[in-house]
């Protein structure tokens, strides 16, 4: 009996600490600093202007346009596309203005609770396709710019299908097991010590870039990893390693060379191509000068994984060999031994050029 007790206490005291883990975790209060007027109660007035102007970049920043716009679709922000996942399709929101099928009804907490915290309007989870987990970092300022904003679109008409995925996944209940897993409900603090320029690039790139979605892999439940921007999968595309290492990382680009590839899509080592030719052109070529250095100062600040560039094979060693006949064999005959390549074929490989070898990454 004394042990059937001693469990029982453990348990009891075992589930108020989940209680207080998930009431915590799923702790809102924060978003309290909105108010109830609802996204079309009331037109911008003249005073709200450069909250609007600010809150567009907000959302250009957070590359709102890349989800919550179908392929093709002429009416930003009216949802309908299709954010595949490996448990299912996710339909990204209408977010317009509109009452019927946007978001015209919701006051501004409602706003700042979906995007912060992965609250519907009535409280109901939403699925992590919506990076909350990273703007959770927003501040309040930029938050309610962006809700300023998003008041000023025009309301657009489009009733998105509903998301059906599988059984468990179709648990919305479930987000909670997953927000308590996943879901670190704290906002951006920055960091002692550092430079104004780092922690600026540090909110931008935790929070409303959330490169993390990317960059960062997944576990088989599709929660972050330890291993911060290592590099992750993303279907048939890789999001590569974005840290401070030089072997497989963005540690040997220059900070000029960085600030290149997010505002132009290539800087002469790398072209930006799929998803990130995408977050290019919707997202990083639009922000200032001064925000895309923060970023470089942050993301080639960080250590990144261990991975080194392994040491080179001997000419007689068994894969090279096999490589040599697979390379003899397979390759066109334009291609010779020497890699000179042919005028009319193609060119020679970079270590025959001149030109190449003076600037070895220029494509």
């Amino acid at each position: 009996m004394k042990k059937i007790k001693i469990a029982g206490g453990i348990a009891v005291i075992a589930a108020a600490v989940v209680v207080g883990l998930l009431w915590k975790n799923g702790d809102a209060s924060a978003d309290n600093v909105a108010d109830d007027q609802t996204l079309t109660s009331q037109p911008p007035s003249a005073a709200d202007a450069q909250a609007v102007i600010r809150g567009k970049y907000v959302a250009i920043a957070g590359d709102c346009v890349a989800c919550h716009t179908a392929p093709g679709s002429k009416q930003p922000f009216s949802g309908g596309y299709p954010i595949s996942t490996p448990f299912g399709s996710i339909y990204a929101s209408n977010i317009t203005p509109d009452v019927e099928d946007g978001i015209g009804g919701w006051s501004e907490r409602d706003f700042f609770r979906a995007v912060r915290h992965g609250k519907g309007k009535q409280g109901e989870n939403l699925y992590p396709a919506m990076p909350y987990n990273a703007y959770i970092k927003v501040s309040d300022a930029d938050m309610h710019d962006l809700w300023m904003y998003m008041r000023s679109v025009k309301p657009v008409k489009n009733k998105v299908p509903e998301t059906q995925l599988p059984f468990p996944y179709n648990i919305r209940l479930a987000m909670m097991g997953w927000n308590l897993l996943f879901f670190d409900n704290s906002g951006f603090t920055p960091e002692a010590g550092r430079s104004a320029q780092w922690n600026r690039g540090a909110y931008l790139v935790q929070g409303l870039e959330h490169c993390a979605a990317c960059h960062t892999p997944k576990n088989p439940i599709g929660g972050d990893t330890s291993a911060y921007l290592q590099g992750g999968n993303l279907g048939e595309w890789y999001a590569p390693e974005i840290t401070g290492n030089r072997y497989t990382g963005i540690g040997d680009w220059t900070e000029d060379q960085l600030v290149d590839y997010l505002k132009l899509g290539s800087n002469h080592v790398a072209v930006a191509s799929g998803p990130m030719a995408e977050a290019v052109s919707n997202s990083t070529q639009h922000l200032t000068e001064q925000d895309l250095r923060a970023i470089a100062v942050y993301l080639k600040s960080l250590p990144g994984s261990d991975r080194q560039k392994p040491a080179p094979l001997a000419a007689d060693d068994a894969q090279m060999k096999m490589g040599a006949n697979v390379y003899s064999a397979t390759a066109p005959p334009a291609i010779t031994a020497t890699a000179r390549g042919s005028r009319t074929w193609r060119p020679a490989w970079p270590a025959t050029r001149r030109s190449w070898r003076r600037t070895p990454h220029r494509w």
